[in-house]
């Protein structure tokens, strides 16, 4: 009961991975968000920053999961 309805921003490279994720939490009756890079994590964030929870891949090109998630602190995260 606490799951439903909570909106979820998920990021990896990996369309696999985005693609589990996505079905256990619409399972979970969540609301994912994928984002395939930092880049668009923070593009998502910016569009709305009212996730309840992001889970970060840690090992991305470009902008890593620790990279990304300080750029997310500037924006407001919490």
């Amino acid at each position: 009961k606490i799951l439903p309805g909570k909106k979820v921003l998920v990021v990896d490279d990996n369309n696999l991975n985005l693609q589990f994720a996505a079905q256990i939490l619409k399972r979970w009756l969540v609301q994912p968000t994928l984002a395939r890079s930092g880049a668009e994590a923070i593009q998502a964030f910016g569009e709305t920053s009212d996730f309840d929870m992001i889970l970060l891949d840690i090992h991305m090109p470009e902008m890593n999961g620790f990279e990304t998630f300080e750029a997310l602190k500037k924006m407001g995260l919490r």
